[in-house]
């Protein structure tokens, strides 16, 4: 009986054993990208980059069904912080490609910042004001009445707008409107100099779009 007892004993220690030994997981997907090109009224076609998180893939992004952040632990004694999407010109010179950052506090001096480490602005230049008018974007089946205009426009007012030497000004532009944009959820947004309309070719009506905007306008 003694016998019997410590062969059961032993077996469940084995047991134990192997169920603490570590699994390793395998990180998939990580720097991974997902390209896109959008072409514009004026026949010029950009490539958007964009990479994606770590351990998710292109195929990964065509099955509704999987969820990357799914049983990941949470930290509660990691530091907050927001995230913001900037977007500036690839390598070649050709398109953009944009990065989510994480930022302490994200505001239109951080994102402005952002745009000049990624070489989208000369470090000269400053922003003099920036406001955003109009209610939120409102979600699927939600009544825009219901959030305001339905519409938010952003002023964006800067002491000087001038491409970096090498960079075109259709490139600056571009990223330049998509990461306020982007992170402010606006419809579009006018660019001022020094209180006075951002001269370019690119804006048709005083305001500039995001770039999937563009190749709707004629």
């Amino acid at each position: 009986m003694k016998k019997l007892l410590m062969g059961v004993a032993g077996t469940m220690m084995v047991l134990s054993l192997a169920a603490c030994t570590p699994t390793k997981v395998e990180q998939v997907g990580k720097g991974e990208t997902v390209e896109t090109e959008t072409v514009l009224s004026d026949g010029t076609t950009i490539t958007t980059t964009k990479e994606l998180p770590g351990g998710v893939t292109p195929e990964m992004l065509e099955k509704e069904t999987v969820d990357p952040t799914a049983e990941r632990p949470v930290d509660t004694n990691a530091e907050l912080l927001e995230t913001i999407m900037v977007y500036y010109p690839n390598e070649a010179g050709n398109g953009l490609t944009s990065e989510m950052v994480d930022v302490e506090l994200m505001d239109e001096e951080v994102i402005l910042e952002q745009l000049m480490d990624n070489g989208v602005l000369p470090y000269e230049v400053e922003i003099n004001s920036f406001s955003v008018e109009g209610g939120m974007r409102p979600g699927p089946g939600v009544d825009p009445s219901e959030t305001g205009s339905g519409e938010r426009i952003g002023t964006l007012d800067l002491t000087q707008l001038t491409p970096p030497e090498g960079l075109d000004e259709k490139l600056m532009v571009y990223a330049l409107v998509n990461t306020f944009c982007d992170n402010y959820e606006l419809d579009k947004l006018q660019v001022l100099i020094n209180g006075e309309v951002y001269a370019t070719s690119l804006s048709t009506d005083g305001y500039l779009y995001p770039l999937e905007k563009y190749k709707e306008i004629n």
